[in-house]
């Protein structure tokens, strides 16, 4: 064939997988498993408990950074302060809760944590309600997470400690440059983040232990009895206040469809370890920051670093420093994330406009969505100029109206399904726990209901706005997702895609050795493998696209993004003008070659045929090298063809 410039074609560039290393011969039984069970091994979508821990772990595990300085500031900011009895106490609430989180997870295959949970107990407007309370909770601990991640930067850089507030904001418009780039978050290097944490906070614990003698012993536990000389109402408020030690619960739920099979009990021995790490860490570390350091010298904002820095050392103390603000940008990055999913679910339910989750062509990635996820963010910021304590009054809105709902959309449920057991009665007592601490905070803290309410009640509004069809029409996209979703299987519409499970199925109908992997129309590649599917006397051609997901989360009811749907109808349109027929698969994955990979292993095809990229190497290094990882995962019998 000839190139449209009339020069002869390059011949194609064939790839062949190296073979397997001799210690895995039995890469070939391997390969045989079902389709299911190996991506639950290889896939990265996929998280074993110890995964899921590290992920859950490092959302709570920052609030050890900064909430025992907040709490202690509330408390009067002197000694004894009552503060880690308050996080003991609390601590007993959230063991209960996290077993309702597992529920969640279990419930909910395709994620949405409150906003499934509101929309099945109380209907589909509640539910929007709880996705902006949990974006109000988001916005939050974007914000919170960011500027306590350059205040402990800040104890061994004293220069940034006049731009705490400028620095935050840098880091989240750096951080939502990255996902617009739609840079795939990693699980491992969440896990290796998580460890790392923990590891130097047991060290900082065990440093403080083995030298604390009687009178700083006596110190310590001063703390849990001076909570008898407070006021009723000072005690209402040191226990709403606590739960902020606790917030970022909610991301087991939002995990669950990465969880691997059985769900439920991956997602019970992860908050079980979540449970161990936080209320071995988190009481303990309180009970030592606000008894045993000067409270007129040390800084609440860098407690840990100062426990580590006095008990410790100078090498201790920099590790707390490099561990605590890699974990709190972490942090804020997941939030990030977390948000512009929450903006995707309410997009796609019908109460957020449609432009919203709009896809840009060059990355794929729902632009719009993460813009307005990084600037509420530094807006909260630079109006409070970074300062913890009017953060932490903020803080509390949105995570304790998305545990309510969540709590007692869990118990409305269990009593539709009549299970009236042990854990029904535990569950409501949990719901009467977090309703209490929510409604002191409506009281005491203002500016978190005003700021949380204001964002919800504009959020609603919107929203209710558009589902009326007042604003965008949301119905045309509510049926856009929908048709997407059940991906119809005819061939002759050239608009429709079909599942790799559908493809499947048709194998017999429309018999191919050859897959080809598109990104964007090109000519090329279609003509290289006309001729290669007309030579190898294939019937049909499978043309698969995959909208790579960055984060480690899988929006809900996903459907093919605009890109993906135009570039399927232009290789349908090119093969059938050819007279040939193709079959347009529609894939969803965070690493788009292993999901390639793992579909020519389903369809059974002998060669996969791409374009070269165009990318340079920051491209590969933040979203991965395709190719790379599609040779990596195909067997070795499955050629690579590479079209110039």
């Amino acid at each position: 064939m000839s190139s449209p410039g009339g020069a002869p074609p390059q011949p194609p560039i064939v790839v062949t997988p190296p073979p397997p290393p001799r210690a895995r011969s039995g890469f070939q039984r391997f390969t045989e498993i079902p389709e299911a069970l190996f991506e639950r091994k290889k896939s990265s979508g996929r998280l074993g408990a110890l995964l899921a821990w590290s992920i859950v772990f490092a959302d709570i595990g920052t609030s050890i950074y900064y909430v025992p300085g907040l709490l202690f500031r509330q408390l009067g900011g002197t000694t004894p302060s009552p503060a880690a009895a308050f996080v003991l106490a609390t601590g007993i609430a959230f063991v209960f809760l996290s077993f309702k989180y597992v529920d969640v997870a279990a419930r909910y295959p395709d994620g949405g944590g409150v906003v499934s949970v509101a929309s099945d107990a109380f209907g589909p407007f509640i539910g929007c309600i709880g996705g902006m309370l949990i974006c109000v909770d988001y916005f939050l601990t974007g914000a919170i997470s960011s500027v306590s991640g350059f205040q402990y930067m800040a104890a061994e850089l004293p220069g940034l400690a006049n731009a705490i507030a400028p620095a935050a904001c840098c880091a989240l418009i750096v951080l939502g440059a990255l996902n617009y780039i739609g840079i795939r978050e990693s699980a491992s290097l969440t896990a290796v983040l998580a460890v790392a944490s923990l590891v130097v906070n047991l060290v900082v614990l065990v440093a403080v232990a083995v030298r604390l003698d009687g009178p700083h012993l006596d110190m310590v536990m001063q703390q849990f009895t001076a909570v008898r000389a407070l006021k009723p109402w000072t005690i209402l408020v040191g226990y709403g206040s606590s739960w902020l030690a606790f917030s970022g619960l909610e991301s087991i739920s939002q995990i669950a469809p990465a969880l691997q099979d059985p769900r439920e009990k991956t997602a019970l021995r992860a908050m079980l370890l979540v449970i161990a790490c936080i209320l071995i860490t988190s009481p303990l570390m309180t009970a030592f920051e606000t008894a045993l350091l000067d409270a007129s010298h040390a800084n609440p904002d860098q407690f840990v670093y100062e426990l580590g820095s006095v008990f410790g050392g100078r090498a201790l103390a920099i590790a707390v420093v490099i561990t605590s603000s890699t974990l709190l940008l972490g942090a804020s990055n997941t939030a990030l994330i977390g948000c512009y999913h929450v903006f995707l679910a309410l997009v796609r339910l019908g109460f957020l406009p449609q432009w919203l989750a709009e896809r840009n062509l060059r990355f794929g990635t729902p632009h719009r969505a993460i813009a307005i996820s990084v600037v509420v963010p530094v807006i909260v910021v630079l109006a409070t100029q970074g300062q913890m304590e009017l953060l932490g009054d903020m803080y509390s809105f949105g995570l304790l109206g998305a545990f309510t709902l969540t709590s007692v959309g869990i118990d409305r449920l269990r009593a539709q399904e009549k299970h009236r057991g042990p854990a029904f009665w535990i569950g409501l007592f949990t719901s009467a726990l977090v309703i209490v601490a929510w409604a002191v905070n409506l009281v005491e803290k203002t500016k978190a209901t005003m700021f949380g309410g204001s964002v919800t009640l504009v959020g609603f509004g919107i929203a209710y706005a558009v589902r009326k069809g007042w604003i965008g029409g949301h119905r045309s996209g509510f049926k856009e997702a929908e048709a997407a979703e059940h991906a119809a299987a005819e061939l002759e519409t050239a608009t429709e895609v079909v599942t790799l499970e559908e493809a499947s199925e048709m194998k017999s109908m429309y018999p191919s050795s050859t897959l080809v992997a598109v990104r964007a129309a090109n000519l090329r590649l279609f003509q290289e493998a006309l001729a290669r599917a007309r030579g190898a006397g294939d019937a049909a051609v499978y043309v698969i696209y995959v909208d790579e997901v960055p984060g480690l989360f899988f929006p809900p009811k996903a459907g093919p993004s605009r890109e993906a749907r135009q570039v399927l109808q232009a290789a349908v349109d090119y093969f059938k003008q050819a007279g040939f027929t193709a079959v347009p698969v529609w894939r969803m994955a965070h690493d788009a070659g292993a999901s390639v990979a793992g579909a020519a292993r389903k369809l059974g095809v002998e060669a996969v045929m791409v374009g070269t990229s165009q990318r340079n190497a920051v491209w590969h290094l933040l979203r991965g090298n395709v190719l790379k990882s599609l040779v990596r995962e195909l067997p070795p019998t499955t050629r690579v063809w590479i079209c110039n």
